[in-house]
């Protein structure tokens, strides 16, 4: 949810923010991709770090928290968030997560 907001956002009216989500037998990968604002390149360092006020939190957006708590929220299950930005072009996270135990069944409902 707080890759979506941050994506909402930060995405002007009339942009575009795609989420796909994919799984193969070692991980599951939700991304979460906008044609926002996008985020400078000597911010991007920091995005994620807590003891850092990015400049959007300063504007009054947010309180910055965000990206720092998914991250470790990320990490406490095994997983990382990945980041590839451009200012002026967008954005797109990727949380990846391994999967636990063997392939997912999905079962179909019974026929009537």
């Amino acid at each position: 949810m707080i890759l979506l907001d941050n994506a909402l956002r930060h995405t002007p009216v009339g942009g575009e923010i795609v989420v796909g989500a994919h799984r193969t037998t070692t991980e599951a990968r939700l991304e979460v991709a906008d044609t926002g604002e996008g985020i400078p390149v000597e911010e991007q360092p920091f995005v994620f770090d807590r003891s850092t006020v990015a400049t959007r939190a300063v504007k009054g957006r947010s309180a910055g928290l965000g990206l720092a708590i998914a991250r470790g929220l990320a990490k406490a299950h095994g997983g990382v968030i990945d980041l590839v930005s451009a200012s002026g072009v967008g954005s797109v996270f990727t949380l990846r997560l391994p999967v636990a135990g063997g392939p997912v069944t999905i079962e179909e409902p019974a026929a009537e």
